[in-house]
C-alpha cells in the first residue's frame, strides 16, 4: 500500500452471504444522495451517467455539489450521517454502502467514493482468523483537495448494467421524473400524480399503468394510470424495499385512503368512477377496489361543498343494499335487483354501491 494510504478495516468476510443485484444497488446508492439533496432539488442537484473509455471501458458516475460525505460513517453497520442536525452529509446507512461495495467487489468491478478531503476505495485485505486466511472488505483511504464535488464511481460494468443505469432514477419520487404527468395533489404526506405517455420500464411481460411510490421509492404496481405517493412503508424492512403486486398494493391503500383530504378524495374518486358499483365477492375480499372507494366517499362527505358538488352532478346513482346473514332480507335485495334490470325506469340510472 502506497504511503499516503490507510487501510480501513471493515471486519467483514468477502463470502458474507448476501447477494444484491445491480439494480438493487443502484437503488441504494443513489438512495444515500437523494436522502440529502431532498425530492424537491434531486433532479437539479444529482448527476447520473456512464461514461466509455478504452482503457477502463464503462464506468458510472453519480455526482452533486454541496452535500458532504462522512466516509467515518462508512466503517459502522447501521451509522447514519443523518445524525447531523443541518441533514447536509450524504449517506443513511452505513451497511447499505458497504454491502453494495462488498457485491460489486466481488463481480469484479472498482468502486471509489470521494468527498471533502478525501477518497476511499473499496478493496480486499487477508485476515487470520482461527488459523486460516481469510479475505475481507476493506477501504483504502486518501486524501485528496476538496473541490465541493461528492463523486461515486464503479468501473467495468456491462452493457446490461449501463441499460439499468438509465432507468434507475425512475424509481424515485420527483416532480421532474418523466413518468409523472400532470399534478393532481402535493401534500405533506401523500401526493398524486397523472401518469405520463412514457411506457413503464419493467423486467417481465407486464403493461403496468402507474407506479406506488412509499416513502419516495417506487414499491408497487397499479393498475390505474396515476402517480401515488404516500409517506409510509409498506414494511419495516430497511434495506430488502421489494416490489409489491396489484392486490397488495390496493391492500396498502386502501389502509392509507383515510388520510387524503376531502379535495384529493373528491378527484380521486371522479378518476376511479368506472369502480363505484363494485362489492366484494366473499366476506374479505382483497381484490376489488370497493373499499379504497367507500373511504374516498367517506371522505369527501366531510366537506358540505363538495358533497353538495357531487350529488349535484351524479344525481342519478342508485344502490340496492348488500346481502347478509338474514335469509328473507337477502331474497328481497336480489328480488329487488331483478326488478330494476326489468324496469325501465332505471334504464338511466346508474347502479352504485351503498356507501354512496
Amino acid at each position: 500500500m502506497k504511503n499516503d494510504e490507510k487501510l480501513l478495516k471493515l471486519e467483514i468476510a468477502m463470502d458474507y452471504t448476501v447477494n444484491w443485484d445491480f439494480e438493487k444497488i443502484l437503488r441504494d446508492l443513489i438512495q444515500n444522495f437523494y436522502d440529502s439533496i431532498g425530492w424537491k432539488d434531486f433532479y437539479k442537484d444529482f448527476s447520473i451517467r456512464v461514461e466509455k473509455t478504452k482503457l477502463s471501458g464503462r464506468t458510472l458516475i453519480m455526482e452533486n455539489e454541496g452535500h458532504s460525505f462522512s466516509f467515518e460513517w462508512l466503517t459502522h453497520i447501521g451509522g447514519s450521517t443523518k445524525t447531523n442536525s443541518n441533514k447536509k452529509n450524504i449517506g443513511k446507512f452505513g451497511e447499505g454502502f458497504k454491502i453494495s461495495a462488498l457485491c460489486l467487489i466481488r463481480d469484479g468491478k472498482n468502486v471509489q467514493m470521494e468527498s471533502s478531503d478525501w477518497i476511499i476505495e473499496a478493496c480486499k485485505y487477508d485476515e487470520k482468523i482461527a488459523g486460516r486466511n481469510v479475505s475481507m472488505l476493506g477501504y483504502r483511504l486518501k486524501r485528496r483537495k476538496d473541490d465541493g464535488c461528492n463523486r461515486l464511481t464503479v468501473s467495468n460494468i456491462n452493457e446490461s448494467e449501463e441499460e439499468a443505469v438509465k432507468e434507475a432514477s425512475l424509481n424515485f419520487f420527483y416532480p421532474e421524473n418523466p413518468l409523472f404527468g400532470r399534478q393532481m395533489a402535493v401534500r405533506e404526506n401523500y401526493a398524486v400524480f397523472h401518469r405520463s405517455k412514457m411506457s413503464i420500464p419493467c423486467r417481465d411481460t407486464a403493461n403496468i399503468s402507474g407506479v406506488l411510490f412509499c416513502q419516495r421509492l417506487a414499491r408497487g404496481r397499479l393498475d390505474l394510470p396515476l402517480i401515488i405517493q404516500i409517506d409510509r412503508d409498506i414494511d419495516h424492512e430497511t434495506r430488502e424495499r421489494k416490489v409489491i403486486d396489484y392486490v397488495e398494493t390496493r391492500i396498502f391503500l386502501n389502509r392509507y385512503t383515510n388520510i387524503y383530504d376531502p379535495k384529493t378524495s373528491y378527484q380521486l374518486l371522479l378518476f376511479l368512477d368506472k369502480y363505484w358499483n363494485d362489492l366484494p365477492e366473499r366476506t374479505v375480499d382483497l381484490d376489488t377496489w370497493y373499499y379504497v372507494v367507500c373511504q374516498l366517499v367517506r371522505n369527501v362527505s366531510r366537506d358540505q361543498k363538495l358533497k353538495k358538488k357531487f350529488m349535484k352532478k351524479h344525481y342519478d346513482l342508485v344502490y340496492i343494499d348488500r346481502e347478509g346473514g338474514d335469509k328473507n332480507r337477502n331474497r328481497r335485495i336480489r328480488e329487488a335487483r331483478e326488478w330494476v334490470r326489468s324496469n325501465p325506469d332505471y334504464s338511466s340510472k346508474r347502479m352504485v354501491n351503498p356507501v354512496f
